[in-house]
C-alpha cells in the first residue's frame, strides 16, 4: 500500500501548506467502510462491483489528535439511513463540537415534543367542534 500511496503523491500536485499524507478509503454505497493502512498489502484488498476506493489527502488537523477528539465517517442521506448519495467526507470533532451537539440535539428534542402537544391539543379541539 505504501508503494501505491507513493506513486500517487507523484501524480498530484499539493500545496506547500498541506500535510502531504495520503490515506486510501474504501467506499461502498456512498459510505466509508475503511481507512486502510500503509501496512496492507494491496493483494489483501478485494476489488468488488459495488466497492471503490479513493486516495485523498489528510488535513494537517487530522494528524494530530489531542485528548478527547477524534474523526468520525460522514454521508449524506434522505427520510432513511440507508438511502446515502453524494461524497462521503471524514470530520474531526473537537469537545467542543460536541457539546454544540448535545445542545442542539436537545433543542431538537424539544421543538419536537413542543410540537407534538400542540398538534395533539389541536387535535382534540377539533373533535370537540
Amino acid at each position: 500500500m505504501h508503494d501505491l500511496l507513493e506513486e500517487a503523491k507523484k501524480q498530484v500536485d499539493l500545496n506547500e501548506e498541506s500535510s502531504g499524507k495520503l490515506r486510501l478509503l474504501e467506499v461502498t454505497s456512498y459510505k466509508i467502510h475503511g481507512v486502510h493502512q500503509d501496512e496492507v498489502l494491496l493483494e489483501c484488498l478485494n476489488p468488488a462491483a459495488t466497492k471503490t476506493y479513493r486516495i485523498e489527502e489528510i488535513p494537517k488537523e487530522e494528524l494530530k489528535l489531542e485528548p478527547g477528539e477524534f474523526v468520525i465517517n460522514v454521508a449524506h442521506f434522505q427520510k432513511e439511513i440507508y438511502q446515502t448519495f453524494g461524497t462521503p467526507f471524514m470530520l474531526k470533532l473537537r469537545p467542543v463540537c460536541l457539546i454544540f451537539l448535545k445542545y442542539v440535539q436537545h433543542k431538537l428534542i424539544k421543538l419536537y415534543v413542543t410540537e407534538r402537544a400542540v398538534f395533539s391539543c389541536e387535535r382534540e379541539n377539533s373533535k370537540e367542534a
